[in-house]
Parts: structure tokens; C-alpha cells; sequence
């Protein structure tokens, strides 16, 4: 479970500490058999800073507060020197207090911050930022965008690969966001490694990442588009990675909070920088759960968490496929856990993309979308994941068909085990149910029969293990 433990709650007035929501959470999780992923709501949350205590929001001499050119912002400057120095010490002590209580175990990592970055302007101008602003770059900051390749360094060979100079004339157009990066990791990096003498867990930061946002109004706002300030500027977005990993070497990896954009670009591109992929946010609904069979099957994500499943309801938008969705992989988990890297692929299908090849074992499937009539919804997708069993292979999903592609020409079905959520057998599927051995249909979520000339039951578990044969 990912669940928050903020930095009002466990220090409400400066330097009293009370820790009994860590306690709960820890003890919660081990009851229930869970493993704890704390989210350090501290100095920041989502670019902003409305989880940080009374006491520091009411001292904006000691805790200044951010400024773009209409005024004060709700930020605290991640620039102020005793902003850093609060932070790490609260995170330390809830850190301390998991080591202490012996239910450590139940943590399997820690979030430092959420989404950090500045919201609302590309740079920060108060008084205390403006001084930083007008030094000279610190070498480490030239030395991770020499060293980082990607936009930065460009921007940087745009101006004449200076080795000194102010941010200005070191960065040009990148400069305003090059000083953000540089704030917002100095202040983690000592955050993270005051909690890491506590306890030594992996952290990582997330990132709202830079992309536009393509919903509408009355949906929840989860982007800003593609300039500085629109997403936190100075976030760890995928073109500023090589600077956070440089400046903040206390954090292990980074997560994208991916609700839009290109998702298999956003998933390479954190994996790369981090060698793990962890997805921290993630949609709620049907396309939200065919990114996670493709990001565990084709990227190799650990973690996959679409947002605000405490929120969910019986009868909700799609509470029944979400759940289901979370009965399929767990049903998978040792399948997956247990198969080499190249033997696990994950896709998905829908309207504009009705066909994907999948190929595995050597062989070619391809994937279509269960749509024979055309009679979808313009939202419906198909999604699986398939392991490469050695001789079968095994697939959950649903809304799709699988049949052996054009390059596998003369196979067919020898033989198709549909499976229990235990991988028990539950059926032996053949002929008829197997388009006389074309293929196999990985029903929707639905119970009943289909309708037409010849009746079929579409009832369905969603797991099958799939065994071709060549036909000579």
C-alpha cells in the first residue's frame, strides 16, 4: 500500500514529535499481510508546500517563500537555509521511529517529497533565490550536464560549453529550470541522507511529468503541458534526470506519475536512468490498466499503482475490471517473478490500435481486439501479458484475441488449459472454443452467453496456458 505520512501530522509544533500514525501504518500492514511504501509529504507536495506545519508556514522570515513576477507563491524556496535542515530532521525521526518499532520490514522503500518543483513560474525570484541566481554555476551542476547528455548538455554546448558562468550564460534557455533542478535536489539529497543514517531503505522521488494534458475540465487536473512552471519546474522530468542523479545521489531511483503522454517512451527513459521502474500514480481506469500489463510485461515494472484505489466503490466506473485486474497479475506474480526478462511481453489493443504482435518463444502471436461486430464503446481496450513457459505459454488478460501471426504460417492451437487464480486447471478448451485451433478469445469481464446463431459461454477466468503445434 502506498499511503502518505506528512510533515504537519508528525511535528505540529517545532521540535514536539508525534509519531503514532507511523505506528498505526506499521502495525496496519503487518496485520494485513502488506508491505508499506510511506510517501514523505515534507517541504513539497505536488509543487506545493500545504503539508508542511503551522509553525513553518507563519515564518516566512526563517522559511521564505517562493516569488515569480505576480508575487508570493504557497511554495516554501527550496533555496532558504533552514528549510532543508527541518525537513531532514522529521524525516529522520519518522525514518528512526520504523527502525525502532522491529517492523521495518514491512518498508520496502520510502517516497522523499511528492512531485517537487516549482508550480506557476519557471524560476523562483525571491530574494534568496535571486542570490544564487546571479553566482556562478557550481561545477558539479556544468559537470552533470557535460557528463548527462540529453537537452541540457545541448543547452549548454549551445552556449560554448562554458566551464563558468552565470546560469544565464552557461544554460541560455535552459537556465531558469537548471537553477530549479539544482535547488530542489540539493534540499532532497539532505533530506535523504539524514533518513538513510536511520534507516537504510531505497528512496526514491516521483516526478509530474511534462507532457500535455489532453483532459478535459471536469476531469481531475494532473498535468499543465510542456513549459517550465506549467508541470513543477525543476522536477526530476525525464530531461533533467542526469542532473537529479548527479546532485542527489542519496535517492536510489526515480518514479513517473504517468496519466498521459507517451507511455512506453516515459517507462524507457525512467528504467534507463534508474535500472527499476516503479509507477507510483498511474490512471484509474480502463487504459490505466492496460499500461500496467504493459508496463510490468514489457518494461519490467515492480510497482504499478493506479491512483485513488482507496476512493473505489462497488458499483463504481470500473471498480469490476480493477479489481479483476489486480486478480490476474497476482495470479501471475510467481509466473512473472520466476521468467527471464525476455520471456515476458505485455500489450494491449484498442480502436486506433486494434492489432499488436506478440512475439515470445520464438514465435510470432499477434493480438487483436475483440471487437468482431465493431458494436465497441470508443474506450474499450484489450490488454494481456505472456510468459514463455518452455513448450506453452502462459497469458492473462482480457478483450483480445491471440492467434499465430503471419510469419508462423501452418501452426495451430495443439491445446489450451484454461486456469484458476490458483493455476489450477479449470478447463480444457479445444475445437469450437478455440476457433477450430485459430486462436484463442480472452473474454471480457462479463458472465453470461453470447448472443447469435450458435450460443457461447463467455464466462471466463482470463488465464489460459497456450500450446502451439505445427501443422506439416
Amino acid at each position: 500500500m502506498l499511503a502518505p505520512i506528512s510533515w504537519e501530522t508528525v511535528e505540529p509544533r517545532e521540535g514536539d514529535f508525534d509519531l503514532s500514525l507511523v505506528d498505526a501504518a506499521l502495525e496496519a500492514a503487518e496485520t494485513e499481510g502488506l508491505r508499506w511504501i510511506p510517501l514523505w509529504f515534507g517541504a513539497w507536495k505536488n509543487g506545493a508546500s500545504t503539508y508542511v506545519p503551522g509553525w513553518v508556514k507563519r515564518d516566512g522570515a526563517r522559511f521564505p517563500r517562493a516569488r515569480s513576477a505576480n508575487g508570493s507563491m504557497h511554495h516554501i524556496s527550496p533555496f532558504g537555509e533552514e528549510i532543508a535542515a527541518a525537513d531532514a530532521t522529521a524525516f529522520a525521526r519518522v525514518l528512526a521511529r520504523m527502525r525502532e518499532s522491529g517492523k521495518a520490514h514491512v518498508v520496502p522503500f520510502v517516497q522523499v517529497e511528492n512531485e517537487p518543483g516549482l508550480l506557476g513560474a519557471r524560476r523562483d525570484e525571491s530574494d534568496v533565490a535571486e542570490t544564487h541566481w546571479n553566482r556562478d554555476v557550481p561545477d558539479a551542476v556544468i559537470a552533470a550536464a557535460r557528463d548527462g547528455g540529453g537537452r541540457l548538455r545541448s543547452a549548454w554546448e549551445s552556449e560554448g560549453s562554458r566551464t563558468a558562468g552565470s546560469w544565464r550564460e552557461v544554460f541560455g534557455s535552459e537556465a531558469d529550470e537548471a537553477l530549479m533542478a539544482w535547488g530542489y535536489a540539493t534540499h532532497i539529497e539532505k533530506v535523504a541522507a539524514r533518513g538513510r543514517v536511520e534507516l537504510d531503505v531505497p528512496l526514491y522521488v516521483n516526478a509530474w511529468l511534462d507532457a500535455v494534458n489532453p483532459m478535459t475540465p471536469a476531469d481531475q487536473l494532473v498535468a499543465g503541458g510542456m513549459e517550465p512552471g506549467g508541470y513543477p519546474s525543476g522536477g526530476p522530468v525525464p530531461h533533467l534526470l542526469p542532473l537529479w542523479r548527479a546532485l542527489a545521489p542519496s535517492i536510489d531511483f526515480f518514479s513517473p506519475d504517468i496519466y498521459f503522454g507517451d507511455f512506453d517512451a516515459t517507462c524507457r527513459a525512467y528504467a534507463a536512468a534508474s535500472d527499476r521502474l516503479v509507477i507510483p500514480e498511474m490512471r484509474r481506469d480502463q487504459l490505466g490498466i492496460a499500461h500496467m500489463f504493459r508496463a510490468i510485461g514489457e518494461h519490467g515494472a515492480e510497482l504499478v499503482a493506479p491512483f485513488g484505489l482507496d476512493s473505489l466503490h462497488t458499483g463504481a466506473p470500473d471498480y469490476d475490471e480493477i479489481v479483476d485486474a489486480y486478480g490476474l497479475l497476482s495470479a501471475m506474480r510467481q509466473t512473472i517473478a520466476t521468467a527471464r526478462t525476455e520471456s515476458i511481453r505485455g500489450f494491449f489493443v484498442d480502436r486506433a490500435h486494434p492489432v499488436s504482435p506478440v512475439t515470445i518463444g520464438g514465435i510470432e502471436l499477434v493480438a487483436s481486439l475483440d471487437d468482431p461486430h465493431g458494436m465497441l464503446d470508443e474506450g474499450e481496450i484489450g490488454y494481456g501479458i505472456a510468459v514463455d513457459m518452455g513448450g506453452s505459454v502462459r497469458v492473462a488478460g482480457r478483450g483480445f484475441v491471440l492467434q499465430p501471426g503471419q510469419t508462423t504460417t501452418g501452426y495451430f492451437v495443439a491445446s489450451v488449459i484454461e486456469r484458476t487464480r490458483q493455476l489450477e486447471v479449470h478447463r480444457v478448451l479445444n475445437g469450437d472454443e478455440v476457433g477450430g485451433g485459430s486462436g484463442v478469445r480472452f473474454h471480457r469481464l462479463y458472465s453470461g452467453r453470447g448472443q447469435g446463431v450458435v450460443p457461447f459461454d463467455t464466462r471466463f477466468t482470463g488465464i489460459v496456458d497456450l500450446e502451439l503445434y505445427r501443422f506439416e
